[in-house]
């Protein structure tokens, strides 16, 4: 049960803060414009970058020792904060070199502003740190939520008078204030400035590779934004950072919520033929719920931001839709990385990993100057390669191989391919974005619940079991 009890709040925290931030930036972008979000999506990887080099990967290392101390955690705190306050300082008279860079005078002072967040979190670290490692995470949901609705308000008020981007800075500065009083109040944390050279030197190596593979990770993420940033309008990269928000959405609240409960058990099991049909299952479930989702994205983009953003926003739907195929096979590339994991193939993740982010900028340099649409075509053929790469590297090592996992995303795939078709021509032409979104969310559930049913898709199958099952029990308590 107490295992259960953690899944349960891990699970409520990240769709929790993730539904608000949702909401939150919806109703924000209805106050905001695409160039307000631009500015801000310009200073991504600086910001990523800072925040990679404060934490250093000293957080992962402080879970995974045994015998940790409160020297331990106080010696990385004064780390991290020490790191913040020099990486601020470098960001405060570097301010006018990145406005120069990106031409936008407005990011002298948004860099300035922006980066006390480092500052702010660096202080957080160590003690967000300390309540996984214990595994608290109540305190840490009731922390992280409560934080990020007391932020989204004070943004979205900033928004209605009028503040423009300020409002987004304010947001991220909320967040990290909050988080600081609430874990003063919540668990009685306070400070403690003892440094020890020894533990630092102790905890180094590990941490120092981590830090290489998050810094890898954080230049791949965010380089496409400062190449829009840099040689495409502002607005452009406003647009194109609403719908990497929509797609972080998509793809990270399951895929959050499906590793966070499944992989613990897998990497338990030491019976490789087990695992093999653990990570077969996995995929298949992965892979019924996100493309069921992702090609209602891809079939509905121009209603659906329409009547969340408003009419300003509509050049994000073709990105949207250019994005959502790009990471269509997230779900395979996130599956195979993770089976590599379990089999102790670090060098394998880490050559992945550069492979990976080298294709995706080998295909940036490629298409950056035609635009914003031609940049995520590139993308899609980056991932793609990529995709397939891992198939042919990672599922061999459990016996789990291309040809296996061929067959479960053909399955997976026909039914809601098919029924996105279909429900966007019977939709297209239904007139207001309302009757267009309700046309096609209601031809598409059927399509796809027929064609699945007509090909024996076992997922649906046992879905149905299961909800017959509820009823049955329902049912009989009435009684």
């Amino acid at each position: 049960m107490g295992n259960r009890n953690h899944y349960l709040w891990s699970t409520f925290n990240r769709i929790g803060t993730q539904s608000i931030g949702f909401i939150g930036n919806v109703i924000i972008a209805r106050q905001l414009s695409p160039d307000d979000y631009g500015l801000i999506a310009m200073l991504a990887i600086i910001m990523g970058i800072a925040w990679n080099f404060t934490e250093s990967g000293f957080g992962d290392c402080l879970i995974r020792k045994m015998d940790v101390t409160k020297l331990d955690y106080d010696t990385i705190f004064v780390y991290n904060l020490v790191v913040s306050l020099i990486l601020y300082s470098v960001l405060y008279f570097s301010a006018p070199l990145i406005a120069t860079f990106f031409e936008r005078h407005e990011l002298i002072e948004i860099t300035r502003l922006l980066g006390i967040a480092i500052i702010l979190n660096a202080i957080t670290i160590t003690e967000f740190t300390r309540m996984m490692k214990e595994l608290k995470f109540k305190n840490f949901a009731l922390i992280q939520i409560s934080s990020s609705l007391i932020s989204v308000v004070v943004a979205y008020l900033m928004a209605l008078e009028g503040y423009g981007y300020y409002s987004l800075i304010f947001q991220a500065l909320t967040f990290s204030l909050v988080n600081i009083f609430l874990i003063t109040v919540i668990n009685k944390w306070k400070p403690f400035f003892h440094f020890s050279w020894e533990r630092y030197r102790q905890m180094k190596s590990f941490s120092n590779n981590m830090l290489i593979s998050y810094f890898t990770n954080q230049i791949g993420q965010n380089l496409y934004s400062v190449f829009i940033g840099k040689f495409q309008a502002a607005v452009s990269l406003g647009y194109y950072n609403q719908a990497s928000k929509i797609n972080d959405a998509n793809f990270q609240s399951i895929n959050s919520v499906i590793l966070t409960t499944s992989y613990p058990l897998i990497a338990k099991e030491k019976d490789k033929s087990i695992r093999k049909s653990m990570y077969h299952a996995l995929l298949n479930n992965f892979l019924f719920i996100q493309y069921g989702i992702c090609f209602f994205i891809i079939g509905s983009a121009f209603p659906l931001i329409q009547i969340l953003f408003g009419s300003k926003w509509l050049t994000t739907a073709p990105y949207l839709i250019l994005m959502t195929i790009a990471y269509l096979f997230n779900p395979v590339m996130t599956v195979n990385a993770n089976i590599i994991k379990t089999e102790n193939r670090s060098d394998l993740y880490r050559n992945l990993t550069f492979l990976r982010n080298g294709l995706s900028l080998i295909s940036l340099l490629l298409t950056y100057k035609y635009g914003v649409e031609m940049i995520l075509i590139g993308q899609i053929f980056a991932r793609y390669i990529s995709v397939i790469i891992d198939v042919f590297y990672c599922g061999p090592q459990i016996e789990f191989g291309p040809i296996q996992q061929l067959k479960v995303i053909t399955i997976q795939l026909v039914g809601p391919l098919s029924a996105c078709i279909l429900a966007y021509l019977i939709s297209k032409d239904a007139g207001k974005s309302i009757h267009q979104i309700v046309i096609f969310g209601l031809v598409y559930l059927f399509a796809i619940l027929l064609i699945n049913k007509l090909i024996k898709n076992q997922i649906q199958i046992e879905l149905f079991k299961r909800m017959r099952i509820l009823c049955k029990r329902s049912t009989h308590l009435k009684h």
